[in-house]
């Protein structure tokens, strides 16, 4: 179940011309689709700070000149 079908179930639900055939939500449904919507969140969070991460990781380590002082 993706966005798409959470946009149109709520569509649906807001449509009083077809009362009877009606597909509300349940909330079982609606806390199940934010819970992924989070998960996928997180990963994504997770995937940049990594990547940031392997960007500090892969710097180049400082270098000491002649009198004793680090240089970049």
């Amino acid at each position: 179940m993706g966005l798409r079908w959470f946009v149109k179930t709520l569509q649906e639900g807001m449509n009083m011309n077809t009362a009877s055939q009606q597909s509300c939500a349940t909330d079982s449904e609606v806390l199940q689709f934010w819970s992924s919507q989070a998960q996928l969140q997180r990963t994504a969070s997770d995937a940049v700070a990594d990547y940031l991460s392997s960007l500090r990781d892969n710097r180049p380590a400082p270098v000491q000149d002649s009198s004793d002082r680090l240089s970049h």
